[in-house]
């Protein structure tokens, strides 16, 4: 679902060196925001190099130093760097450390509400690691919450019913942000993840560290999700959604708009309608598992049929409370989400 762009220091004489050891001189000497740029900008690059070769676009996420936040000119910082590429702003996804936050929230509500207007996608970084302002969360125009390394090994080593993983998984649901667990290392901190509604799991059980051309192979060898995929200028691509959550289809609605003619129905009755009435290819589907009645067999039924012309991504969508079998969820769907 994406990858975030590290910075590793091969030195000609030193060899290796752990961001550990100049990271910290960095912040102390004001050279963060330069490595800061120069990572945004070999990102930038590399998207577009993809794009131009017609790979497969996921987003990838760098990092927003506390120092590059009071920097007068950062919104236009990114803004040219998307224009000078030609890429799309989803696919660079921004961090911004949990610590930062507290430190002048106002001006970070500002800069993140500006940069998310156009269309990047926000993320709080390390959420865990400080003591943030839980009010914080609900004025932040965010997208992501990633959860702490340490917090997320802390929790998992309780016992499941005295963790708080569940609840703040749950509190960031609420508020319609998507949950990235990082440090995932085992099948069993994955399953316990799982279990607790996380969205995303980053760690050394899915990928360690590694150079650019290694992970392009990933790329074109894996099942890449089709929000990867860049409209035309002049055209938008088609979303249907079908959920009985009308706060649910809210939130998807609003998310979505800037980047897809979402179509948004409450029943069966209309999904299919409206996928029968239709000319132009869907290129997303999101689904609920959860609808009364057959209404689930009957959707599926008629867009397994028009599906294969389409090539359409089918994204299942399930409640959080709920936790499904691979059996139940069967091959024909290319993501399950808990919403």
């Amino acid at each position: 679902t994406g990858a975030e762009a590290l910075v590793r220091w091969i030195h000609p004489e030193w060899g290796f060196m752990s961001p550990a050891e100049f990271i910290p001189l960095f912040e102390k000497n004001g050279f963060i925001s330069h490595l800061d740029e120069y990572v945004w900008e070999c990102v930038c690059r590399q998207l577009k190099e993809w794009k131009d070769k017609g790979y497969p676009l996921v987003p990838v996420s760098v990092n927003v130093s506390r120092a590059d936040i009071y920097h007068e000119h950062l919104v236009d910082i990114f803004r040219n760097l998307v224009e000078k590429y030609d890429i799309d702003p989803f696919y660079l996804h921004l961090e911004i450390t949990e610590s930062a936050y507290t430190e002048n929230p106002d001006q970070i509500i500002e800069t993140a509400n500006q940069l998310r207007h156009l269309g990047f996608v926000i993320e709080m970084d390390d959420f865990g690691s400080g003591y943030s302002s839980l009010n914080i969360l609900s004025q932040m125009s965010l997208d992501v919450l990633k959860l702490d390394y340490k917090f997320i090994q802390n929790e998992l080593a309780r016992p499941a019913e005295k963790s708080l993983i569940e609840d703040v998984i749950n509190m960031a649901h609420r508020l319609c942000l998507t949950v990235v667990a990082e440090g995932v290392e085992t099948r069993e901190q994955e399953q316990r993840l799982r279990m607790a509604g996380c969205d995303i799991g980053q760690g050394f059980l899915f990928a360690r560290p590694i150079p650019v051309d290694e992970f392009e192979k990933m790329l074109l060898n894996s099942r890449c999700p089709v929000l990867s995929t860049v409209p035309a200028k002049d055209t938008k691509r088609k979303l249907i959604l079908l959920d009985e959550d009308e706060n649910y289809r809210k939130c998807v609605l609003d998310y979505f708009a800037d980047s897809y003619d979402v179509l948004v129905m409450k029943n069966s009755k209309q999904a299919v309608e409206a996928i029968e009435s239709l000319d132009d290819p869907l290129s997303v589907v999101l689904f609920s598992m959860t609808l009364p009645d057959n209404e689930t067999a009957e959707f599926l039924s008629l867009l397994k049929k028009r599906r294969m012309n389409w090539k359409s991504t089918l994204i299942a969508t399930v409640s959080c409370m709920k936790i499904l079998d691979e059996k139940d969820v069967g091959e024909e769907f290319d993501g399950l989400f808990c919403k």
